[in-house]
Parts: structure tokens; C-alpha cells; sequence
């Protein structure tokens, strides 16, 4: 028969903040997995939103239109440079450049929900929980599972 954590610690006593604990630890952890795939400078924040920007922009433009060089440097500096997975091969052109901004940043924004879904449900099991013992098994067995 499985051994869960209660077996373990029928005579432990938690703290009484082990749960409001438990609940930061969740956030903590949930910010190190969003900080795994994203930068940790504001800068460079920054300019993922400027880069964004200009994206946005250039993908609302008239596929007719031309592009003038050093119009949009920051998808410029993307030129020959940044390897798009679709293409199989760096961005050439503003355009390829804006459209792969554009869909890495909607695959971040994915991800990111998903960790806040997991984020919030886990720390709702871990409220609801009718012991300290049963939230500390929610917990051991929910915690991967947030990224």
C-alpha cells in the first residue's frame, strides 16, 4: 500500500503558519520558474517592449508597404541574427523579425497564464485543505506541476 507523508508524521505538529508558509513558498517558486524563461534586468524588459512595440506595428502596416532600413531598429538589430524555428533559419527581413516577436511573445504569454492557473489553484487546494498534514501532501505533490 502507498506510504503518504501523514503515515510519517502522525505525532508532528505544525507551525501555525505552516500553511501560510506553504502558500508563499508556491508564489516563490512560481516566480524562479517565470524568472527560468524571461530575463531578470529591467532593461532589458524594457526593450522586449519597445521590440514588441515596433512588431506590432510593422505586422499592421500594408503588406504592400516598404520598409525603409533603421525605421524600426530594434527589429532591425534581429536581422540575420535571431534563428526562427519556422523559417529554419535567421529572420532576413523587418517582417519575418515582427512576426517572430510577436509569436514569442504570445507563446510567453501562454506560459505565463499557465503558471498563474497553477499558481492559484494550487494555493486554493492548500487553503481548502482540511489539515495542516493533508495541505502539506497537496503540496509535495502539486508543486511541480506550476511550470
Amino acid at each position: 500500500f502507498p506510504v503518504t507523508i501523514t503515515d510519517h508524521i502522525l505525532s508532528y505538529s505544525f507551525i501555525p503558519a505552516a500553511r501560510e508558509n506553504m502558500i508563499n513558498a508556491v508564489d516563490e517558486h512560481a516566480e524562479k520558474v517565470r524568472q527560468y524563461i524571461s530575463t531578470q534586468f529591467p532593461g532589458q524588459y524594457a526593450e522586449y517592449d519597445e521590440v514588441y512595440k515596433e512588431a506590432v506595428e510593422v505586422q499592421n502596416l500594408p503588406i504592400s508597404q516598404n520598409i525603409d532600413p533603421g525605421t524600426y531598429p530594434y527589429l532591425d538589430a534581429d536581422l540575420n541574427v535571431t534563428f526562427s524555428q519556422a523559417l529554419g533559419r535567421p529572420v532576413q527581413t523587418v517582417r519575418e523579425a515582427a512576426a517572430l516577436v510577436v509569436e514569442t511573445r504570445e507563446a510567453w504569454k501562454m506560459y505565463g497564464a499557465d503558471v498563474r492557473a497553477n499558481r492559484l489553484r494550487i494555493k486554493k487546494l492548500l487553503k481548502d485543505a482540511p489539515s495542516d498534514e493533508a495541505a502539506y501532501e497537496i503540496y509535495l505533490a502539486e508543486m511541480v506541476n506550476i511550470g
